[in-house]
């Protein structure tokens, strides 16, 4: 949420107020540390000059070597009387006391005092051993002000030892006048000295802040918003939907989650490029958003997949015009790539709460909907459970709930094809291929049960899951000596997972295998979805040591500045290049093509969709690395893909031997129900270079 202006003016005050007291407590503490050191060094001033003036005064009145163990005569206190008094005068003493080694007063400038034997003060003790001593005293009642009391020792000339001693009272007065000036004069540049660190630390402060504000603004922009389009994404537009359910709730009103597909847009995509179809979602962004409300939300979830917030509306009836504006917009043609597009889509409506009292049963519901649009053709449909409930769509909904349990029973369960090196005919890797042995339902297809783990949270368990097994089998062949790949493939979510690394790294390390063990297969269409963020994974997987292959490629952008750009290892021309090759001279073109680009730029190259002695000679005289289909071998369970790579793994023409007994597991009749006839071994190309 953005922070107003007043919002920030006040922190930032609070802040100023907070930091003012430490800036305060410093000043205060070095306030008290400059006057004590201004008062001591002005009080050791004072001091030494009355020192200095004081053994002059004394030599000009007992000489360079005063003896006053017997007291002084009368003309040695004239001449100490004129020589202090004229110290007095000029306000620099105020009182004079010199002492004998014994204490006995021999001389004073108060004449009463001479003679006096009583017990000397302490500093007049310390003096007699070397000491100079200094205090300030209260002697208002002698000298009508406070004094500075100095006791020092009493030395003749060329002599350490001391005589006696002499107390010194100087004017306090001007001392302290010096040092209150001087102090003032520091407090002054340690104020502003303050004051610029306080307005200075202010100013970093409020300057870090609006960074740190402004990246955080960044990056939660990033997360919440769509790459390509700039709309709300997936999290964000769950988010709003929470929100106006809960409004709508305290009100008692209704809102409308509407969810569009746009019909044929893989169309766009195969015609066109994937280029021209980011423009083209793009434009229709932007075309949606301008038909709506501020108040109404147009979100991306993905793919060409879009949806739309109304959170408040006051009936079923008014919801229709928004539609209507919105299959209007769609309908309007949109130039890309020269060409004129008129789209069309299909937009499944939920009303909540009716139709769900959460974000997941409600978006669940529109995408029903939306999928009875695109089924009959209509433009748009909404969500009715009664109507819906014997569609296949229920049927949808029902595998969603039984998904958790298929995984739980080992219904979920991996086939594995193998692929087949061109050079050597032998086998070095298989594609994991996942099929649900549904109790009810039989054999199903991944097209018919991914998809729904993809609208769900069902995605991530099911993905680690089908991980596990595929490398717990890798595991299982390797023990068995057959040094074999496995080969997984990744939707768009896998993809842009940022927890996927980690769980790879966790499963890799758990079954013992090596990084390069595991090749993981992504789509160009899978990798244009959030390509900033799927790079970000990429790369980090290829650090892992994990080989990356770009399935299906050749429908997509297959460009030289793309591939560039990826972190693989290998492309997979898409298969339906590779079936018809022997046919068409211009599919035969672009596999020659693809090879040639995939050699030149370091990649392997698989071809999928071998399904004939032809096409399996032709890429093996192409320079092809590997071949994958039908003609090689049908995707196999665990136990027939163990016989088969134990068959074709080891020998030196495997595949001529796929009538004979290979395995524990399988029998010569019963491998001979699956493993199809080889190509005979003129079909292999000449030895060749690994590109």
């Amino acid at each position: 949420m953005e922070v107003s202006v007043k919002q920030k003016r006040r922190w930032l005050i609070e802040f100023a107020l907070v930091s003012l007291v430490p800036v305060l407590l410093v000043g205060v503490f070095v306030a008290q540390a400059i006057r004590s050191n201004v008062g001591s060094a002005r009080i050791a001033s004072a001091r030494d000059r009355a020192q200095v003036l004081a053994a002059d005064a004394l030599h000009r009145g007992l000489g360079s070597n005063p003896d006053v163990s017997r007291g002084t005569t009368q003309d040695e206190q004239n001449r100490l009387d004129s020589a202090f008094g004229g110290l007095e005068r000029r306000g620099e003493l105020s009182r004079v006391v010199v002492r004998s080694a014994e204490g006995a007063i021999a001389y004073s400038d108060n004449h009463a005092l001479i003679g006096d034997g009583s017990t000397p003060p302490n500093g007049a003790k310390r003096a007699l051993g070397g000491a100079i001593t200094s205090d300030v005293v209260d002697s208002s009642a002698e000298t009508g002000g406070p004094a500075l009391e100095v006791f020092a020792p009493l030395r003749g000339a060329g002599s350490d030892a001391a005589g006696g001693s002499v107390e010194l009272w100087i004017p306090y007065g001007p001392i302290g006048a010096a040092i209150t000036a001087q102090a003032h004069e520091l407090y002054w540049f340690l104020g502003m000295g303050l004051f610029a660190l306080w307005l200075v630390t202010i100013g970093v402060v409020a300057g870090a802040s609006q960074r740190l504000r402004r990246q955080a603004a960044e990056k939660e922009e990033q997360a919440l918003s769509d790459g390509l389009t700039g709309l709300p994404n997936r999290t964000m537009f769950q988010s709003l939907i929470e929100q106006a359910m809960s409004a709508a709730g305290r009100r008692k009103q209704m809102g409308v989650v509407m969810l569009m597909d746009l019909d044929r847009f893989k169309d766009v995509n195969d015609t066109l490029g994937h280029h021209n179809g980011d423009l083209l979602l793009q434009r229709i962004g932007s075309r949606l958003h301008s038909v709506l409300r501020d108040t109404e939300t147009v979100a991306r979830l993905g793919g060409d997949e879009f949806a739309i917030l109304l959170p408040e509306v006051p009936d079923r009836q008014s919801v229709v015009p928004v539609v209507r504006r919105v299959l209007k917009v769609l309908e309007e043609p949109v130039v890309v790539g020269g060409l004129a597009l008129q789209c069309e889509g299909s937009i499944g409506i939920a009303i909540f709460p009716e139709h769900g009292s959460t974000v997941e049963s409600v978006v669940r519901a529109a995408d029903v909907a939306m999928y009875m649009a695109k089924e009959n053709r209509s433009g748009y449909e909404f969500y009715d459970a009664r109507r819906h409930e014997h569609r296949h769509d229920a049927g949808r909904l029902a595998l969603i709930g039984e998904l958790r349990r298929a995984m739980d029973e080992t219904e979920l369960v991996l086939y594995y094809q193998p692929k087949v090196d061109l050079e050597t005919g032998q086998a070095r890797g298989v594609e994991a291929l996942a099929r649900w042995h549904h109790p009810e339902r039989g054999l199903l297809s991944p097209d018919e049960f991914i998809p729904l783990a993809e609208r769900s949270n069902l995605l991530r368990p099911m993905t680690l899951y089908l991980l596990d097994t595929a490398l717990r089998q890798c595991n299982s062949w390797r023990t068995r000596g057959l040094e074999v790949s496995v080969a997984v493939n990744l939707s768009m979510q896998n993809l842009i997972d940022l927890r996927l690394p980690n769980d790879l790294a966790r499963l890799l390390t758990s079954w013992r295998l090596p990084p390069g063990s595991l090749e993981l297969e992504i789509t160009e269409s899978t990798i244009m979805a959030d390509h900033r963020r799927a790079m970000t994974i990429l790369t980090r997987l290829n650090k892992m040591g994990v080989t990356l292959t770009v399935d299906d490629f050749g429908t997509g952008y297959s460009s030289l500045a793309y591939l560039q750009s990826l972190p693989v290892s290998a492309i997979k021309i898409d298969k339906s290049f590779v079936l018809s090759m022997a046919e068409d001279p211009a599919n035969a073109t672009i596999v020659q093509s693809t090879i040639d680009l995939g050699h030149n730029l370091g990649l392997q190259v698989i071809a999928e969709g071998v399904e004939n002695q032809e096409s399996y000679a032709k890429l093996a005289a192409l320079g092809c690395d590997y071949a994958q289909g039908y003609f090689l071998s049908r995707p196999l369970s665990p136990e027939k893909a163990t016989a088969w790579l134990e068959a074709f793994s080891g020998r030196d023409d495997p595949l001529e031997a796929s009538a004979e007994p290979v395995s524990e597991h399988a029998g010569a009749g019963e491998l001979a129900e699956w493993a199809l006839e080889a190509p005979s071994s003129g079909a292999a190309a000449p030895p060749r270079e690994k590109i």
